[in-house]
């Protein structure tokens, strides 16, 4: 059988794809790397995870991917997804919610992964799958608060840039506080793993909410107070005993609002 040629392209732009534990949600990213918006509306999709039997969450997979098909063929756009290995995923988030961890069992991903690489074919979209090595926290770090997007769009948005060949450069604002940057700041190419890996750690340590992302300055202020007590606990000429630091987490304004998400555990 002779293959459908592809109608979309780069040059459209892409569809990036994240999929969670509750939603599929997907955002469509112009070729210049910004978030499409028409007339102030942010260009967005999202669909619930299917529930019941094998057979019912078949079919809803099947109807979502054939609006996704639908909406990459409107824009003549690649469509990007995360490349996730659950083996690896399960190992790093075995106290999350027994609703992930059925995501985790491959059996959601796997069925969309078919559907969608099937009917792309069928009808000359191409689809991209991509390395999801800390997209959550870039897309938190650097558009969530930018574009006013909730985690999963955020992500979303960083596979299709991934995708579009973009590099996710550390912000400048954040070199003076954790004493980071790339070795050459001003190449566009550079993807400075390790760093990024750095600030995933840092979010961790204090046990920042993807909610309280949107307070920048306050996590700015918190990630400082981390690395100040690393440094301060490094430099102490005193050995054999242990002392604890003074310091405290930084208190966020909406700290005590229930059911947020913490930060990925596998960055």
């Amino acid at each position: 059988m002779q293959a459908v040629p592809y109608i979309s392209h780069h040059r459209n732009g892409c569809l990036g794809i994240d999929l969670n534990a509750e939603s599929i949600d997907l955002v469509y990213v112009k070729r210049d790397g910004n978030l499409h918006q028409v007339d102030g509306q942010k260009t967005l999709f999202s669909w619930d995870i299917p529930t019941g039997n094998t057979g019912q969450v078949s079919a809803n997979l099947r109807d979502i991917v054939a609006e996704i098909i639908r909406i990459a063929e409107s824009y003549q756009c690649s469509i990007a997804c995360e490349d996730l290995d659950f083996s690896k995923k399960k190992a790093t988030l075995r106290h999350s919610s027994k609703k992930y961890n059925r995501m985790l069992s491959g059996f959601i991903y796997d069925k969309f992964r078919a559907f969608l690489v099937a009917r792309a074919e069928k009808y000359g979209i191409e689809v991209i799958f991509k390395n999801p090595f800390v997209t959550s926290v870039i897309g938190m770090v650097k558009y969530m608060a930018k574009y006013g997007l909730n985690s999963a769009y955020a992500a979303a948005m960083v596979i299709a840039r991934r995708a579009l060949g973009f590099s996710e450069r550390i912000p400048r604002s954040y070199w003076s506080y954790i004493g980071i940057c790339t070795s050459s700041p001003e190449d566009k190419d550079v993807q400075s793993w390790g760093q990024w890996r750095k600030i995933c750690q840092l979010l961790r340590e204090q046990k920042i909410s993807r909610h309280q992302m949107f307070e920048s300055a306050k996590v700015l202020e918190a990630l400082q107070s981390a690395v100040s007590r690393t440094r301060r606990g490094k430099s102490s000429p005193r050995q054999g005993r242990k002392v604890k630091s003074a310091s405290k987490p930084v208190v966020f304004s909406n700290s005590k609002i229930h059911g947020e998400s913490p930060m990925p555990q596998n960055c």
